[in-house]
């Protein structure tokens, strides 16, 4: 299985917008409510609010055989990763590590000295097995329900 990196096109906004959704309610299910996962990946979050989205962030997409694998957004100004979402279909198979190195490699050339992210409970051990350290429990309420996740970091040069 060929994992192949490239940045988004307009064309795969569809794709990404059904992923999302996708990866929320079949793989944060062991972490999240379903009340949760419906909050999480509220209604609101449509085709129209990713397509702007996605123009603005211009996010790398992995690609196997043809289809959308999963994608990472790193706002650069920021030193921050927005989102790294993998398609169900393809979880656990190497694409979140190969999307997080990716933006590692970006981050490194442009000179960031670190990285940070707010990363759900079910992607926490993706990111600590690629060298972020939790700083601090962060809880958001949407709808007035409560939705947990990581502020993590990775120190990328020396301090």
């Amino acid at each position: 299985m060929e994992i192949r990196l490239r940045p988004w096109q307009p064309e795969d906004s569809p794709a990404i917008h059904a992923l999302f959704h996708a990866a929320i309610n079949q793989l944060a299910d062991a972490d999240y409510s379903q009340e949760q996962r419906q909050q999480w990946a509220h209604p609101s979050l449509d085709l129209a609010f990713w397509q702007q989205r996605l123009a603005g962030t211009t996010p790398t997409v992995a690609v196997i055989n043809g289809d959308i694998a999963g994608f990472v957004e790193l706002i650069m100004d920021e030193a921050y990763i927005d989102c790294l979402y993998v398609h169900p279909d393809f979880a656990r198979q190497g694409v979140g590590s190969i999307l997080l190195q990716s933006v590692l490699n970006q981050a490194l050339i442009a000179r960031l000295p670190r990285l940070q992210v707010d990363v759900s409970l079910t992607a926490e051990p993706l990111f600590r097995r690629m060298g972020f350290v939790g700083l601090q429990k962060n809880r958001h309420e949407r709808g007035g329900v409560v939705l947990t996740n990581l502020r993590m970091e990775k120190q990328l040069l020396p301090v």
